[in-house]
């Protein structure tokens, strides 16, 4: 257990340093970082209905053989839906 911590913080350790001093200079405002974890958070939500998608997808068999590659047309329409939601709700804050 302790080997495996040691090996993500050699790994991660300089990406979450850079992040982290990205973050501190930036000076994001309130509104700005609750913007951001808006986005995280529905981000989150798009990956989690994506993934019962898929699992619903593979566990149905709808046809034979698929015309198309459908479990990356969901990703797609998911993630292109959330992403406008993003957009609008984006808007709304800072449109005030």
């Amino acid at each position: 257990m302790k080997k495996e911590v040691s090996n993500f913080l050699s790994r991660y350790g300089f990406l979450m340093f850079a992040f982290l001093f990205l973050f501190i200079i930036s000076k994001l405002e309130p509104p700005e970082i609750r913007t951001f974890l808006l986005a995280s958070l529905l981000e989150c939500l798009a990956i989690a209905f994506s993934s019962f998608a898929s699992f619903v997808f593979t566990k149905v068999r709808f046809s034979e053989t698929p015309n198309a590659p459908n479990l990356g047309l969901i990703f797609l329409g998911v993630h292109i839906s959330f992403g406008l939601s993003v957009l609008a709700l984006y808007l709304a804050q800072f449109s005030n």
